[in-house]
């Protein structure tokens, strides 16, 4: 834009040097000839081109008026088209080339001009207005052709009487000043909106000049006596700078309208006043003319002109007269009107204060710019001022910076009533919101004359608004697991927000002591003071938590301190939050509300931390035994690989596999088979270096990983000393238990090249120590790759399994744990052999995901359960079938048209089918997993998260996923037998929140089932409950329907 404006400045500037440089030649008198000619018409043809530019950029500048510009544009470049043609003519020899083809070209110009000044838009007037205007404009334009008759225009019809086109071509000439001169008076009597008076001056001046340019080059021509560099020229090169300056003045305004300053208004109203009296002056030229040519050729025509001139000026005056009565009643009326109105503002006004005065709502009027005229007594209980210390102040000054804009655009907006809130300070300075309510009061012409309006106290409000919303943001960072740091810093700035005259601080409390979790306006001295401070009661009279803080505070302020405790659901002290106001004393009921969401708040965010932390623990390590689990196992074993890659040095994994465990587990019960297993754990960790992983696979399978091994027969001596250690006698109280241990023993690099495949290799070297008697340790040998032999031909058969029909489904029944109701079951895969027996789902389900068969065999499940379902319903039988899904089979691109196919091949309804999926298959891509779980809900399929907290146990994404059921894994079920049930609690608890069932898998034992339904678990399964059934034994369950009694 500054680009054009620059590039507007050097034309226009170009345009005044060609012309002064034409006066100056036209001055001098030049010879004519061909020089005169040349130098003439060149300057001319540059004049125009500057113009032509000046209006064109001035088109691309108004958007809203660029039609009109380019009309401009083009009658000046029509001109100087006829100007080229002209110049050619003389220069070809012809001395006065009239009438010609350029003169066609000329009169273009009014053409263009006439249709681009029609299209600015006219500010609407009065049918009798209309008529004044006209009146006016014909009886100049009547006279100033009278004028053009008597001067010359009656000798060009002698002079050319015969030639048709010089008749015509002369004819145009004043016919298009007299149209020139009609928009002349129309832009000088009506300005139109979009023609600010400066721009308006110089196209009036301009078509002037131009007038008198066409008549002199008429009249000298038809003389025979014009040639190029004639004096008249002037007045064209001053018309084309005047179009040049109004284009150049246009430019500089682009989308907005500039403002008259009074030395314009003057000069505009003095200008008007003259237009006004042409007609009257139009009445003594006419007369004039009627003395001097009174006996002229024309006398009869004159006379004719004269009369109806006078005519229309005495019509004129007619109607002048008629309106000025008008006016008059008019004027009298509004008088009568005004009289009675002001008596009934009186009125109005009298009622308006003394509900002012009485209203608990601050009334008010503000002028046009802002500054209150009226403030009503309220503004001492809403603002603490006296209302005439208010009076004259700028309302946009007492706002904040951020509230001001916002203010202005209310005061500037079209609407006549606003509503909008603003913060203010009171006298005292403390912070109050005002929901201010506007009117826009104008006069019968609708221009502004005030605002009024009411301002109300909306601070409690406000506080709840915004209290409301930072209780929302820190509740989006527990559920998107922030750092518990952050979590307590936006709770500290929520405190802040709503008592922003007091320090806050949130403590942890661990072991009895305080540790600072975040702060706001807490001085680092008292920070450092209180860190580490003992929590006299862990229990919770935190009074006396509060009592000992205080003190502290006391010796650094001398101020107080509000304490509120975080409990977890047991009552233990989680944190403590408090509060210290800058002003002492107890808090206010809003005040204390504010401690108690955010104490609330802090108590989630901590119980989440906790849980959160216990479920990382519990992902990576054993429950039962705190030994590392599998999970943690892959990440040690290939650091440990990783390791030996860079000393040269070997690794050693020892795979042990206790012998007569699951006899002892089936006699004893499980609390003797836990309470071994953890003893196990101690004596196989006291036998190893530190630095070494002790780790537990599941069951009774143990892993050592014994790092940087000097020699391979370290290896053996470790193995060698488990084996003798767990030889030894166990004592659980009132047993004494003895069992042994196989070790398989396999090196790396020697034995295998990846975790894997070390594993696998130590596995089967347990496996050839079971086979040796048991109580024994095998280091790996390749001979024993025949296991793999095994497995491999295991594949091989798991190819031909579902073509020979040797899969079947077992349905194991899953209760309502506080009704003891069947209400669903799990659908479990069996493999019968013929050649190797049942296989277990354990040796053959991995093979299948290894292989890839996994997602053929899916299918045939899902088939068969929707086929079973539709037995069932046939026979009247109505329960829903779990069928659990791998995660090849649900990352599969076509599992939910499979699923969708199946259901309508046994015209089933979704409802009756749920799909367990574990936490990894879910994880992998959580965007593609949502996606998926959506189109199952759309097919009325529900989904359960299968063996919950044994892979990611991310309480995140549950809410981010479509999921309807939560099944909790044997693992914590089995841990429950030792007093460890919180965490199950705490899931539980969890996903009832969420609006999730809860199924409880693994139930072995009369005390897990109580425990679960203490904790109020929904469904569990396990053999406890039920063992997998064959179908004909799951329908005949079902007639039966007999609840279990635990």
């Amino acid at each position: 834009m500054a680009l054009t404006r620059s590039k507007d400045f050097f034309l226009i500037v170009g345009l005044g040097a060609i012309v002064l440089l034409h006066a100056v030649w036209v001055a001098s008198l030049p010879t004519p000839g061909e020089v005169r000619t040349i130098i003439s018409n060149s300057l001319f043809l540059i004049a125009c081109l500057l113009v032509a530019l000046l209006a064109l950029g001035t088109a691309r500048a108004q958007e809203k008026q660029r039609r009109i510009w380019n009309r401009i544009a083009a009658g000046v470049i029509f001109w100087g088209v006829g100007t080229g043609i002209y110049f050619f003519l003389e220069l070809t020899g012809i001395a006065a080339p009239f009438p010609s083809l350029a003169d066609v070209f000329y009169l273009l110009l009014p053409v263009f001009f006439a249709s681009a000044i029609l299209r600015y838009p006219q500010e609407p007037f009065r049918r009798r207005e209309q008529l004044n205007l006209l009146l006016e404009i014909a009886i100049v334009v009547i006279t100033v052709g009278l004028l053009l008759w008597q001067g010359y225009y009656a000798e060009v019809v002698h002079q050319y009487h015969g030639q048709l086109f010089a008749l015509m071509v002369s004819s145009a000439y004043p016919l298009s000043d007299l149209v020139l001169l009609s928009l002349l008076l129309l832009v000088g009597l009506r300005q139109p909106l979009e023609v600010p008076r400066r721009e308006g001056y110089a196209l009036g001046v301009g078509l002037l000049l131009f007038v008198a340019a066409d008549n002199g080059y008429a009249y000298f021509t038809a003389q025979g006596s014009y040639v190029t560099g004639d004096p008249v020229d002037l007045l064209w090169m001053g018309g084309f700078f005047c179009f040049g300056l109004m284009a150049y003045l246009s430019g500089q305004r682009p989308g907005r309208a500039s403002r008259s300053g009074a030395g314009e208004i003057w000069l505009a109203a003095r200008v008007q006043g003259m237009l006004r009296a042409l007609p009257y002056l139009a009445v003594l030229v006419c007369t004039v003319l009627l003395v001097v040519h009174s006996n002229g050729r024309h006398e009869q025509a004159m006379l004719q002109g004269c009369v109806l001139v006078i005519v229309l000026v005495l019509v004129r005056q007619a109607l002048t007269l008629l309106e000025n009565h008008t006016l008059n009643r008019s004027l009298q009326r509004a008088v009568e009107a005004e009289a009675r109105t002001s008596a009934m503002l009186r009125e109005r006004e009298a009622g308006f204060r003394l509900m002012a005065e009485n209203s608990s709502d601050l009334i008010l009027r503000l002028s046009r710019r802002g500054r209150l005229l009226y403030a009503s007594p309220a503004a001492r209980d809403l603002l603490g001022y006296a209302p005439e210390e208010l009076l004259g102040c700028s309302v946009l000054a007492a706002l904040p910076r951020h509230a001001r804009l916002e203010a202005v655009r209310t005061l500037q907006a079209d609407a006549d009533i606003s509503v909008h809130c603003y913060p203010l300070r009171r006298a005292d300075g403390r912070e109050v919101w005002l929901e201010v309510t506007l009117r826009k009061i104008r006069d019968s012409q609708g221009q502004l004359l005030e605002y009024q309006g009411s301002a109300r106290d909306v601070t409690v409000r406000k506080l709840h608004e915004r209290l409301e919303v930072d209780r929302r943001d820190v509740l989006e960072r527990i559920a998107t697991a922030q750092p518990i740091a952050e979590v307590m810093a936006a709770l500290t700035h929520l405190i802040g927000q709503q008592l922003p005259q007091a320090a806050s601080a949130v403590w942890s409390v661990d072991e009895g002591h305080l540790c600072h979790l975040a702060s706001s306006g807490l001085d680092p001295a008292a920070r450092a003071l209180l860190e580490g401070a003992p929590v006299r009661s862990p229990q919770l009279p935190a009074a006396r938590a509060a009592a000992s803080r205080n003190a502290v505070w006391g010796e650094l302020a001398g101020g107080s301190c509000w304490s509120l405790p975080m409990l977890s659901e047991n009552a233990k002290v989680l944190g403590v939050l408090d509060v210290y106001p800058s002003n002492p004393g107890e808090p206010s009921g809003n005040q204390l509300e504010v401690l108690r969401v955010a104490a609330q708040l802090g108590q989630v965010a901590l119980e989440q931390e906790e849980l959160r932390a216990q479920l990382a623990y519990q992902a990576r390590f054993d429950q039962l035994t705190g030994l590392p689990n599998r999970l943690s196992l892959q990440d040690r074993l290939s650091g440990a690989l990783l390791a030996a890659d860079r000393s040269g040095q070997p690794s050693a994994l020892l795979f042990v596999d206790l012998d007569r465990f699951k006899h002892i587990n089936d006699t004893l019960g499980h609390a003797v088979g836990d309470a071994l297993l953890c003893e196990v754990a101690r004596r196989m960790s006291a036998c190893v270096r530190p630095g070494d992983t002790v780790a537990r696979m599941g069951g009774d399978e143990f892993v050592v990983i014994l790092e940087r091994l000097e020699r391979p027969e370290q290896a053996a001596e470790v193995g060698h000393r488990i084996v003798a250690r767990l030889a030894q006698a166990f004592k659980l109280d009132p047993h004494e238990l003895y069992i042994t241990a196989s070790v398989g023993v396999s090196l790396y690099p020697r034995d295998a090249s990846s975790a894997a495949e070390l594993l696998r290799t130590a596995d089967i070297a347990m496996y050839s120590a079971k086979q040796a008697g048991k109580n024994a340790l095998r280091f790996f040998e390749a001979s024993m790759n025949a296991e793999l032999d095994a497995q491999q031909d295991l594949e091989r058969q798991l190819h031909r399994a579902v073509e020979r029909g040797e899969f079947e489904l077992n349905y194991q029944p899953q209760f309502d744990l506080q009704t003891g109701e069947l209400r669903a079951f799990e659908a479990l895969l069996r493999w019968q052999h013929p050649r190797l027996g049942p296989v277990p789902p354990t040796r053959f389900i991995p093979v299948a995901e290894e292989g890839g068969m996994i997602v053929p065999i899916g299918c045939w499940v899902i088939d068969q359960a929707c086929a079973q379902l539709r037995r069932w319903q046939d026979a009247g039988l109505q329960v829903r079938l779990a069928v659990n899904i791998a995660p090849l089979q649900f990352a599969h691109g076509d599992f939910v048209s499979s699923v969708e196919a199946a259901l309508a091949r046994y015209g089933l309804e979704g409802s009756f089918l749920e799909l367990e999926l574990n936490e990894s298959a879910l994880m992998t891509d959580l965007e593609a997993s949502a996606r998926q779980l959506a189109a199952l809900r759309a097919l009325g399929v529900s989904v359960a998260v299968d063996d919950f907290g044994t892979g990611y146990s991310s309480l995140a994404y549950l809410e981010r996923l479509p999921v309807n059921t939560l099944k909790i894994d044997r693992l914590f079920v089995d841990a429950m037998r030792n007093n460890q049930g919180t965490l199950v609690a705490s899931i539980i608890a969890l996903a009832h929140a969420m609006k999730l069932q809860v199924v409880a898998e693994g139930i072995e034992g009369a005390d897990q089932l109580e425990a679960l339904r203490r904790i109020g678990c929904d469904l569990g399964q396990g053999y406890h409950l039920a063992l997998p059934l064959r179908a004909d034994e799951a329908t005949a369950g079902l007639l039966e329907r007999a609840p279990v009694s635990g």
